[in-house]
């Protein structure tokens, strides 16, 4: 799924595949760059292994950003069990500061655009 820059949603395809390798990613973004998506800011998914590769190399200047959920998993399992709950609360508390600057932002780009 994509979301322009006015804010609407557009598929942009359904792919299937028996592995998710670097290959894989690259043919992917390929086809969507030829079918016509000029840029992309901000890529997010999970983990997958090779595509920040594959999106490096089809969408140079795109960002990649993992899950969320990946980003608190793989950063609580460098946490004690005795400290986890106390971490986790800490981290939901720092991506909800996180998510109020993007809401503030995106207040901002609406203005600049809409008038």
């Amino acid at each position: 799924m994509g979301i322009d820059i006015e804010g609407n949603k557009d598929i942009l395809g359904l792919w299937i595949a028996d592995t998710e390798s670097a290959k894989y990613w690259l043919s992917v973004l390929t086809e969507i760059k030829n079918r016509g998506v000029k840029d992309i800011l901000i890529i997010t998914s999970d983990d997958l292994s090779g595509i920040e590769d594959a999106i490096k190399a089809v969408y140079p200047e795109s960002v990649y950003q993992g899950c969320v959920v990946h980003l608190m998993r793989n950063s609580l399992k460098y946490v004690s069990y005795h400290f986890q709950l106390e971490m986790r609360l800490i981290l939901v508390a720092i991506l909800n500061k996180v998510k109020n600057l993007f809401s503030l932002f995106d207040i901002q780009i609406k203005l600049i655009y809409n008038g």
